[in-house]
């Protein structure tokens, strides 16, 4: 069989066993790595989540270890220890604190005989299910006595030097700041859409540290501000239709086939102000923003302007790797190009700080306003034609 059917295979059966797990994995990507040793999560060119697998090691593994192998990665990511490793020192210790963390919350017919767990450090009377933290901090207190321990000890902290199931996560070391924050927001959408497919009485075998997380991510994924209502709003009343022909659905009037389907799309066009007023972090918050608008809506054009624009594309949910602009700005080119592109809306996200547009738009404005633009009580907040909301410093 197929090693990526057979992952597939896996994801099923956990998905019967373990739910919550079972769908998180639906949204990572999966492919056969020769070079590695052995199982690991990174990054593909295009930020996307990516499980790859050394095919030889894979088929040594039993349906539960195959189990355990796919639960431990997510777990890793769940609790965002793929970014959390740059916060230390010793790469090594941490590494052996992420693992003794996550494998507390396999069974132990998902544990492979060498997987590190709280009984290889009796003489530290480590606590159950604690943090990265609690953990690095103990092992950091006796590594340098590590010839001084048993030998026991002293074998598992050598072998540990790189744990093989971690060499993916260079890439998510390498992310700049807007696309981390992309990435992080993404596994955060992840985990809420796999607890909504939950059904009640399995939230019952999660553990209360993963439930508490969920609830976090609930916390956060919430709109703190209505702009995305606004949106919805706005798409809803201003949705274009087309009529197709369909061998599914005879005509109503005639009783023959093909019959006519009504078929709704939408178009939106994002206007990203690139100039000299805008830092890194509100263009990350735009596009965090954007990602989400685009999940419900693929047709998505982004234009890139500060005084003109220097770029306009069909978005993909990636991050550009190069922003052009720096300059002033003007509302105008954007609202041009607007009207000769026609989208359902026009999304413009910016600090307001330029003179009122001189073009009128033919197509509804939503201005976005970063946390430190514009504020209600100022005059030119009052001069954008068209609905404004403004962006929580949250």
């Amino acid at each position: 069989m197929d090693i990526i059917q057979d992952i597939s295979k896996t994801t099923i059966k956990l998905i019967i066993k373990e739910p919550f797990y079972g769908h998180f994995f639906t949204h990572i990507l999966r492919k056969n790595n020769p070079k590695i040793k052995k199982v690991s999560i990174t990054l593909t060119k295009t930020e996307s989540i990516l499980l790859e697998v050394n095919e030889d090691y894979w088929k040594t593994l039993s349906v539960d270890l195959k189990i355990g192998c796919i639960k431990h990665q997510i777990l890793h990511i769940v609790f965002k220890h793929i970014y959390e490793i740059k916060k230390y020192g010793n790469t090594k210790l941490f590494n052996i604190a992420a693992d003794l963390v996550v494998n507390q919350y396999l069974k132990k017919t998902q544990l492979h005989d060498n997987a590190i767990v709280l009984d290889d450090f009796p003489f530290l009377n480590l606590k159950v299910k604690e943090s990265v933290s609690y953990y690095y901090k103990r092992l950091q207190e006796v590594y340098h006595l590590n010839s001084t321990t048993s030998s026991s000890s002293g074998d598992k902290f050598e072998k540990t030097t790189l744990l093989d199931e971690h060499e993916g996560w260079s890439a998510f070391q390498q992310q700049s700041g807007a696309e981390k924050q992309i990435t992080e927001e993404k596994l955060d959408t992840y985990a809420q859409m796999s607890a909504k497919r939950l059904k009640t009485t399995d939230f019952g075998d999660l553990p209360s540290e993963l439930i508490t997380y969920l609830n976090e991510v609930e916390k956060r994924l919430n709109p703190v501000v209505n702009w995305k209502r606004v949106l919805r709003l706005y798409m809803q009343n201003s949705r274009k239709t087309y009529l197709k022909t369909t061998l599914k659905k005879p005509s109503r009037r005639y009783g023959t086939l093909p019959g006519i389907k009504i078929k709704q799309k939408q178009k939106i066009l994002i206007a990203i102000d690139t100039s000299g007023s805008i830092d890194e972090s509100d263009l990350s918050n735009f596009f965090s923003e954007i990602y989400y608008v685009w999940k419900q809506t693929p047709d998505i054009r982004i234009v890139l302007c500060d005084t003109e624009i220097h770029d306009q594309y069909l978005y993909k949910g990636v991050l550009p790797k190069i922003i052009g602009g720096g300059g002033g700005t003007n509302f105008n080119p954007p609202i041009q190009f607007s009207n000769t592109y026609r989208p359902d809306v026009l999304l413009y996200f910016t600090d307001g700080h330029a003179h009122a547009p001189s073009i009128k738009s033919r197509t509804p404005i939503i201005w976005i306003i970063s946390s430190d633009g514009l504020s209600i009580s100022d005059n030119e907040w009052k001069e954008l034609p068209g609905r404004k909301v403004k962006l929580s410093l949250s």
